[in-house]
């Protein structure tokens, strides 16, 4: 596998790729460590970072100004937190951030 691991969950005490990561949803768990080199930003940050509102950005997102991913946790089990959430790649939101 050449994929590189988003981050690492320190109960199982492995590796977490992305498509472990949208199936176990990962982003509401405490026991998941974001990677350094983690490919995305969530949507507050790049709300942040482009000096707009979380719900501008998601507008972004779904008219296809922003590239990004959303997430969809495939547990049926209960789990706390979103059962889906949006992703912004940086390198999208750095784009977006210069062109003003």
């Amino acid at each position: 596998m050449n994929e590189k691991p988003l981050g690492y969950c320190e109960f199982h005490e492995a590796n977490v790729f992305e498509e472990e990561f949208a199936w176990k949803g990962c982003w509401n768990c405490y026991h998941f460590a974001y990677s350094a080199d983690f490919p995305y930003v969530d949507v507050y940050e790049a709300a942040n970072i482009l000096k707009k509102s979380p719900s501008t950005v998601r507008r972004w997102l779904t008219e296809g100004h922003l590239h990004g991913k959303l997430f969809e946790r495939g547990r049926r089990q209960f789990q706390l937190g979103s059962p889906r959430k949006w992703f912004i790649s940086k390198a999208s939101a750095r784009l977006a951030e210069s062109r003003g």
